[in-house]
């Protein structure tokens, strides 16, 4: 499975966290490709679950 298939199955598909609209920003680098932004996208998730995060108020 890709990482844009881990990433679609874990944001969009059955069972998931049912996001209607997410938006990332990745700076001034013109050099990702959407593998790199779904992986960036499930790291993330990750550390979320795994409770690796600091929450900012």
């Amino acid at each position: 499975m890709t990482e844009i298939e881990k990433a679609t199955k874990r944001l969009f598909g059955p069972g998931s966290l049912e996001v209607s609209n997410i938006g990332f920003t990745f700076g001034s680098r013109s050099d990702l490709t959407t593998e790199d932004i779904a992986r960036a996208i499930n790291n993330a998730l990750d550390a979320i679950e795994a409770g690796d995060f600091e929450e900012v108020t």
